[in-house]
Formats: C-alpha cells, structure tokens, sequence
C-alpha cells in the first residue's frame, strides 16, 4: 500500500486554515453571538457596570440570531444603537412595546391599545427573579427587627427570630417608610465596597415589597401574620397555627373613610407542628400573593395606592415558632423622569428603561438638540447632553450629531464674544426647539443579552456568570 505523499505546500494549507477561522469567526459575531462589556451602571444590579467605588464591568453574550426567528419580546434586555448617537450601544430592558400607549406611574408600567380602553398594570413575573432588590447584606449580623409590642421573650438575630408567645416586631429600627435606595439589590461583594450613600440617592418612597423566609411552629400556635403596608391599605397575610381556626387568607384593611375590609381564603391550609415551611408574601404591581413551600394558595388584586408609603409587619399569637432566613426585598421603583409620563408608542418602535432608574440614561429622558442652516434650511439634530452637547466655545456652538459629526455653527441671537477659533468657518444657523426622543426604531435592535460569563473572581468573592432574565 503506498502512503500518500506530504503537502509540497504547508504554507497554502495553513493560509487556506486561517483564512476560513477568520471567516467563521466574523460570521459569528456579525450574525449569530457576540460579546459585550457593560460601561455603566444603567441596569445595575442585574447588569454591572463602572460605577463610583463599585470598578466591576460585566461582559455579556448577545444573541443576534433568535430574535429574527422569534421577535421581541417585552421585558428583554436588547442591545441596540443608540437612536441620538449611532456609534454607541446600549444595553437597556424593552418596557414599552409598538402601537400601544405607555405610561409610568406610581413607581410601577402601565398600558392600554388606545384612548377608550382603560390602563392596566404591566406585569413581570417572568422577570422578578432578577429584578427583586435586597434591602440588606445577605450575611449581616444588624438588627434588622424590632419589637412593637409583646415578644418580651422574643429573641431576635439579624434574620433569625425566635418566637416565644404573642408579639409583634416590625423591620427596620425605626417607624420609617421603605426608600428607593441606590445600593439595594447589590451582591453582598459589591454592597460593601459601595456603601451607603450615593450621589443620586433620593428620599423616593416605594410601594411594593416581598418577605420571604422559613417557618417552623410549635402545637400551641395559634396565627402567625406577615403584614405588608402600603399608604392608606394594610394587607394581612394570615396563617393559622395547629392551635388556630380557619384556612390561610388575606385580609385587605384601609384607613380610608367609607371603604369596607375585605377577606379572601385561598386553599385549605394550616401550619403544622414541628414541619418547616417556605414562605413568600408580596405586594408587587398591586396584587398581592402567599406563596407557601413554592406554590401560590391565595393571589388578590387591589386598587392603586397613590402615595406609596411602606412598611412591613411580622405578629405570632400562642405557641413558639422559629422565623429564619427572613429576608425583605423591593421592586423597581420606576420615577417618570422630567420630559412625559405617557407615551404613544409608534409601530417599528419599542421603549426602554433601565433597571437602576436612578441612574439610566434611557427612554424617559432622551432628547434631540437642533439646529436649522439659514442657507438651506438643512436641520441638524443630535444628543442633548448638558454642558456637553451641544457646546460653546467662543462664538462658536459645536454640535455633534446623531452620526458623529461636529458642526461649528454660528447661532442667530447668540452674542459674538471673543474670535473664532484657527481654521473655523462655522455656518450660520437658528436654534430649533429641543424634542424628546424616547423611541428605538427596530432596525436598530441588533440582540438578545443572554447571560453574563465575566468577572469570575472567588478569591474576591466575585462570581457573576449567570443567565439575564
């Protein structure tokens, strides 16, 4: 049997090797993944970016492909060009969706097809998992609970509560309504190198929260209640105890005058002596739920708190019970910004927010800046940036535009001080009225973040490889 002869020719076959890795590798990133790095913290915490103390970048896979079999769907993290300047990507979550009216109100989304219809809520429970915000270091040794009445022998450790007969504690030192905080949500490793104050921290009350944790109760306990409230309405989430009557409910209270309380039951339940339960009671997006061992047993609408003020309660009457794990968790608390609070979202074109609402350069905000040439009437727009875009510099206004290009522009009604700069010939120009710019046209849209894959660092107890929901 003869053996076939080596290549006279390595040299052509390593090219030919190297020329189709390059190709393949360019057409992954043009058409199917790619990675990104995240610059800033606009969806912070779920998305990390550069921020104050807090120097961690989350690098990202996108998917470019799916979304031009599947579309888009509501609530997905997009990257896209950024509208007001091209060159730029941004990474925000979709919120608004084409043809429909928007609106953010009461810190939470709303939506309607048109004027005749009336707004409902916008709901994200397939989104929640990475949207709830801890209010506290997972690992902290704080009081974090406070007696209100009885529970003389109630002994209280960080999340850890041991009942012994009737008491009532609340969270929090003191009787103070729950804040949009900056750091809340934050990765216990980021949490403390972040610290508590930050420059756009704001005294904004939120509305809706979360109590979670594990229960274990002994025979003579009669109720246990988790109570969550919300400006003028208290929700008691009631659980009774082996020595109690009745099923689980939830009871809807309000010191409002004329308006009744209201009672809903939900399965046949009851605590156990000596078996440990998971709990979780929510108030998100004005509808309430008890959850017990991962299934929902009572979930009840109510109406819009207008003055979100928020607090939470933890009461047992009779027995003893171990109250571990406990953990108290917001939402997002969406602000309006300054420009509108409704929107008339045209089709082709979606609306994005980011997940830190303190801190996002995002659709409640984007405005084009514009200038009219008085030679042609040409009209040249770009990103309004304060002190930056557009800019003075002498007689001349500068302006970048939505493609990237600078315009020296010599504006009607601005006074001529001081020379032009070497080599400017800037052109004569009317200032226009600023218009907001909320909207990502489709084609802008070009993927899906799917999962963050970097930092990995244990020794810094920093590992952010998950899935983005």
């Amino acid at each position: 049997m003869s053996k076939k002869a080596p290549s006279s020719r390595p040299w052509r076959e390593n090219i030919e090797v190297l020329t189709m890795s390059i190709v393949l590798a360019l057409l992954l990133k043009a058409f199917i993944v790619e990675a990104y790095k995240i610059p800033t913290g606009s969806m912070q915490p779920t998305l990390m970016g550069l921020s104050g103390k807090v120097r961690v970048s989350d690098r990202i896979l996108v998917d470019k492909f799916t979304l031009h079999l599947a579309g888009l769907d509501r609530f997905d993290v997009a990257v896209f060009k950024y509208p007001l300047d091209l060159s730029k990507n941004f990474v925000k979550r979709i919120c608004g969706m084409p043809g429909e009216l928007f609106k953010i109100e009461h810190g939470d989304l709303w939506r309607r097809d048109d004027d005749t219809q009336p707004w409902e809520i916008v709901r994200r429970d397939r989104v929640m998992r990475d949207i709830w915000k801890n209010l506290d270091l997972e690992d902290t040794t704080a009081r974090l609970w406070t007696t209100t009445s009885g529970g003389s022998a109630w002994q209280i450790n960080a999340r850890n509560i041991q009942a012994s007969g009737d008491g009532r504690v609340r969270y929090g030192i003191q009787d103070a309504p729950i804040l949009d905080r900056y750091y809340h949500g934050y990765p216990d490793s980021l949490r403390k190198q972040l610290g508590q104050l930050h420059p756009r921290e704001t005294n904004q009350r939120v509305g809706d929260l979360r109590l979670s944790g594990r229960l274990k109760v002994d025979p003579g306990c009669e109720e246990v209640v988790l109570e969550i409230s919300e400006g003028s309405a208290t929700y008691r989430f009631i659980l009774p105890g082996p020595a109690g009557e009745g099923t689980a409910r939830i009871r809807v209270e309000s010191s409002e005058a004329g308006v009744e309380a209201r009672e809903e039951a939900g399965s046949d339940f009851r605590l156990a002596a000596g078996s440990k339960v998971r709990f979780a009671v929510e108030n998100l997006d004005d509808r309430l739920s008890l959850n017990i061992n991962g299934k929902t047993l009572i979930s009840t609408d109510v109406a819009p708190q207008a003055y979100p003020d928020s607090r939470i309660h933890l009461e047992q009457r009779g027995g003893t019970g171990d109250f571990t794990d406990l953990m108290v968790q917001r939402d997002i608390h969406y602000t309006s910004g300054t420009k509108n609070r409704e929107y008339a979202i045209p089709e082709g074109h979606y609306l994005m927010l980011g997940d830190n609402t303190q801190d996002s350069s995002d659709s409640r905000e984007w405005t084009l800046d514009g200038y009219a040439l008085v030679e042609d009437g040409t009209e040249i727009k770009g990103n309004l940036r304060q002190t930056q875009n557009p800019y003075r510099e002498g007689p001349v206004t500068w302006l970048e535009d939505v493609y990237g290009e600078r315009h020296a522009l010599s504006v009607e009604g601005t006074p001529r001080l001081g020379a032009l700069p070497e080599s400017v010939e800037p052109k004569e120009a009317r200032h226009l009225p600023p218009e907001p710019a909320p909207y990502v046209p489709r084609d802008l849209i070009t993927g899906r973040a799917i999962a963050v894959f970097w930092p990995v660092n244990p020794l810094k107890d920093l590992i952010r490889f998950k899935w983005i929901h």
